[in-house]
């Protein structure tokens, strides 16, 4: 008896353990959508010198940090992806939420991530 209650507690933690079947493993981003994201980002990435590292391959000096930080920004239409480099067309808004202009900013992929290159503003 006791053998038979082993195997049934066995049985249920193994279950709970591998989620019963359920798979909640997400698939991979597209390049286009974490593109997409590292524009909707530039604003928060930028309010520091240390996330902007991270975000940029070149990161801009501090005054034009605090510039990028208090604009917002969002892409304008979709990414074109070349291999490891792409260009995405972005909207620039101020801080009272104006659009100044749309420019396009350039990225490179370097060891599977995406970084800023060029990131022109209006």
């Amino acid at each position: 008896m006791r053998s038979l209650v082993r195997a049934a507690l066995f049985v249920a933690c193994a279950s709970l353990a591998s989620g019963c079947g359920s798979s909640d493993v997400q698939a991979p981003q597209k390049d286009d959508e974490l593109l997409a994201g590292l524009v909707a980002d530039t604003a928060e990435k930028c309010s520091a010198p240390a996330p902007a590292k991270e975000h940029f391959v070149t990161p801009p000096d501090k005054t034009a940090l605090k510039r990028y930080a208090v604009l917002t920004f969002e892409t304008a239409g979709r990414a074109s992806i070349d291999g490891n480099t792409a260009t995405i067309p972005v909207k620039v808004y101020d801080p009272q939420g104006k659009e100044t202009g749309q420019v396009e900013w350039k990225f490179v992929k370097s060891s599977e991530r995406w970084k800023l290159e060029s990131a022109p503003l209006p």
